[in-house]
């Protein structure tokens, strides 16, 4: 393996200092036309490679971008993930990925190993975080957070799903279709989850319909007793639980949608691949990704920003998984 070309070569070779090099390729109006052409054929012609990872240590706009991820085995945060990467080649910068795996001390672990990076800004998307280690890495750097985490994170940058309308846009879906018995189905108590059982109770009530309200621990165990409830309809909390609920109910013996109709929420990559493919709420989630690289961006320019939450609407993909009664 050869070695890496630093930046103290390309100065040897182009008879330059290094402060030199640096301006040059930085592009520093301090450096002539002359010498930055030729710094820049000799690093071109060396195969010099900027080490951005070094250069954060003495700059404070680095091209680092430090994401917190909680769980990249839900496709809702790979579909953010993915917004953030292309916001990020728009703007040249590096994202780094630290995946939490769901644990608080990693993910608080992380946010002080981005700090040490002097990455250029930092966003999570982690429920499971200490928000105080989120506020603290705010005094340092610009933070964007993606998500419902709390009802108030005042003075943070926040973007986050109108969770109370996708759960009345859910289940008026549903209610439209002539569907009466509708459950709300969920394994979760983090508050964008309550936020759209509220929706779902609000919706209900407001068409004189009761609401059911089942915790899934076992799917198959769930389904059954959504069956003897008489239950036609269920609005899940995520795509994730929908189709586990699918799944069950395909062993079960319960056809879907005619016996009972489904719609999951985030409208994530599972709902085209799930049989029927799932009706989902979809959260704007490459959008969340891009303002939050937007937001970091224009800190880093000097420009004003707002800091507090920004709400974006749902919509309704309608797929095969929900039906009229």
């Amino acid at each position: 393996m050869n070695p890496r070309v630093t930046i103290i070569d390309v100065a040897k070779a182009a008879g330059v200092s290094k402060s030199t090099v640096s301006a040059a390729l930085t592009n520093n109006p301090t450096v002539n036309t002359q010498t930055r052409e030729k710094v820049l054929a000799t690093a071109t012609e060396l195969g010099y490679r900027p080490n951005r990872l070094a250069r954060s240590l003495v700059q404070k706009n680095s091209g680092v971008i430090g994401i917190v991820v909680r769980n990249l085995r839900n496709p809702y945060y790979v579909d953010v993930v993915g917004g953030i990467e292309q916001a990020c080649d728009v703007h040249d910068l590096m994202p780094i990925i630290s995946h939490s795996r769901d644990r608080a001390e990693v993910a608080s672990s992380a946010i002080d190993q981005l700090l040490e990076l002097q990455v250029q800004g930092i966003i999570v998307i982690s429920s499971r975080v200490n928000m105080e280690t989120v506020r603290a890495a705010a005094q340092s750097v610009p933070v964007a957070v993606i998500g419902r985490f709390s009802d108030d994170i005042g003075g943070l940058f926040n973007i986050v799903g109108d969770d109370h309308a996708g759960g009345r846009v859910a289940t008026a879906h549903l209610a439209d279709l002539g569907h009466e018995r509708i459950a709300y189905a969920t394994s979760s108590t983090r508050l964008a989850a309550l936020c759209r059982q509220t929706g779902y109770e609000d919706e209900l009530s407001s068409r004189g319909l009761t609401s059911f309200v089942a915790q899934v621990e076992h799917p198959r165990e769930t389904v059954v007793a959504l069956r003897q409830a008489g239950i036609t309809a269920v609005v899940a909390h995520n795509d994730v639980t929908a189709v586990a609920l699918m799944n069950a109910a395909h062993e079960e013996g319960i056809e879907l949608p005619r016996e009972m109709s489904i719609v999951g929420y985030d409208d994530t990559t599972l709902c085209n691949s799930a049989r029927p493919t799932l009706t989902s709420i979809q959260q704007p989630q490459q959008e969340m990704g891009r303002l939050a690289v937007e937001h970091l961006w224009s800190v880093s320019q000097g420009e004003q920003v707002d800091l507090g939450r920004v709400e974006l609407p749902p919509t309704l993909t309608v797929r095969r998984s929900t039906i009229a009664m």
